[in-house]
């Protein structure tokens, strides 16, 4: 061409297809849309998906929004570090499902960060999703806007009130299992090492170690309850002054996090059984 520039090649349009086709849009997108209730005769169908793949055509999924008012698209808000581990296979999980339904999804990592949590959900609801997923690593109270006019998912989060359906992990029943565990070994001398005092998951697991101390007709006031941020070195310097505290050490220390304890495994040297609660 003069100038030398590349032709633009046009997207085919569903009159391109019909005029191909020999009939008219409308029945492209019949075809196209697999629209119920109309009767579209077997060869006039096939005639025009012959020509949707000569064309090469793809529905304007915009245009279609605009029509439908349905976009086939998620908000999948992860309110954490974009590495958290526990991130990825959520994220993955949807994606999955979604994709299997024909829908897609769109990402927003806040960092942790309310403002941004409050941004983003904005954000998405310009741009036309028709739901919003939103995940924290730590269970916690989140703070929303106050309209949302999609279904909107929280999960391993809750707003106050109740506002929005949430997933929670049952700590409670996780905690009341991992004592029974315990007791059932026949253990008496016990130290339980919860995460941070102020966290939703600590208070929930620690009403349950109480219920199974209850039922089993235990006295919990024995119990050593050592708190400690929930990372590995925590772990490792909790158990250790537990162990240390005399007259008589726990003989099984029982750990919440799972493998971020992992150095509760050496306390066997000293005499003690270890019992992280991923375990279970």
């Amino acid at each position: 061409m003069p100038g030398g520039r590349d032709p633009v090649t046009r997207r085919p349009t569903m009159a391109d297809v019909g005029k191909l086709a020999g009939v008219s849009a409308t029945t492209v997108s019949y075809v196209v849309n697999n629209s119920v209730g109309e009767t579209i005769p077997p060869a006039t169908r096939q005639r025009v998906l012959d020509a949707v793949e000569r064309l090469g055509y793809r529905p304007n999924r915009a245009a279609q929004g605009l029509r439908t008012r349905k976009t086939h698209t998620i908000g999948f808000v992860n309110h954490e570090t974009a590495e958290n581990a526990f991130a990825g296979p959520a994220m993955s999980g949807t994606h999955d499902v979604a994709w299997s339904r024909g829908s897609r999804m769109l990402v927003v990592n806040t960092n942790r960060n309310s403002s941004v949590l409050q941004a983003s959900i904005r954000d998405l609801l310009d741009r036309q999703v028709d739901s919003i997923i939103v995940l924290t690593a730590g269970t916690r109270a989140v703070r929303l806007p106050e309209t949302l006019p999609v279904p909107t998912m929280l999960i391993n989060c809750f707003s106050p009130g109740d506002a929005q359906p949430c997933v929670l992990p049952d700590e409670r029943a996780g905690g009341e299992a991992q004592v029974r565990m315990v007791l059932d070994a026949g253990h008496r001398r016990i130290a339980l090492l919860p995460g941070t005092p102020s966290a939703w998951a600590t208070k929930a697991r620690i009403r349950g170690w109480h219920a199974a101390f209850a039922a089993a007709g235990v006295d919990f006031s024995g119990v050593r309850l050592a708190h400690g941020a929930f990372r590995v070195e925590s772990g490792y310097e909790l158990t250790q002054t537990v162990l240390r505290q005399g007259p008589a050490p726990p003989r099984c220390c029982a750990a919440t996090t799972g493998w971020r304890w992992v150095h509760f495994w050496r306390c066997p040297r000293q005499g003690c059984r270890c019992l992280p609660m991923s375990r279970l």
